[in-house]
């Protein structure tokens, strides 16, 4: 999900990339374009904040240094998936005014609803009865990630 997909037909983006762009080049801010979506469908699977810090900006070598031990110690962990389910039920509750944010956290109403589905109704993440959107619905979806595709 991008900040632009959130937007109503008759919304803008500002400042857009481009205006953000113009702004530094005028304030003769040093500026690094990087195609992230080229680097993405390169098939490289190389970490892209290393190659940023230690390849495109001058002068980070001791940052390099660091991220570099950060990643030797991390090496054969990993970063395990985490059903994020019980969170947007936590927070469409509180959005639609079944739970009063001021009174209880988002993590506490979190932990609530997975006690409540995972060890009083003996069900897991993926059994929340889902709504499909509607075929309009999912034509505007299909346009956006063709468009989002093809920039």
């Amino acid at each position: 999900i991008t900040v632009a997909s959130l937007l109503k037909d008759d919304q803008t983006l500002y400042p857009t990339p481009a205006h953000i762009f113009e702004l530094c080049r005028q304030q003769n801010f040093d500026i690094l374009l990087v195609d992230m979506m080229k680097h993405s469908s390169s098939g490289d699977t190389g970490n892209f904040v290393e190659e940023i810090i230690c390849k495109k900006i001058p002068g980070l070598e001791s940052t390099c240094s660091a991220l570099h031990e950060q990643m030797a110690e991390k090496k054969g962990r990993h970063n395990p998936s985490v059903p994020l389910h019980y969170d947007f039920v936590a927070v469409e509750a509180c959005q639609s005014g079944l739970i009063d944010g001021a009174l209880v956290s988002r993590e506490e109403a979190r932990k609530a609803i997975q006690n409540q589905q995972e060890d009083v109704l003996g069900l897991g993440p993926n059994d929340f009865p889902l709504i499909c959107p509607g075929e309009d619905m999912l034509k505007k979806i299909l346009e956006m990630s063709i468009d989002h595709e093809e920039r």
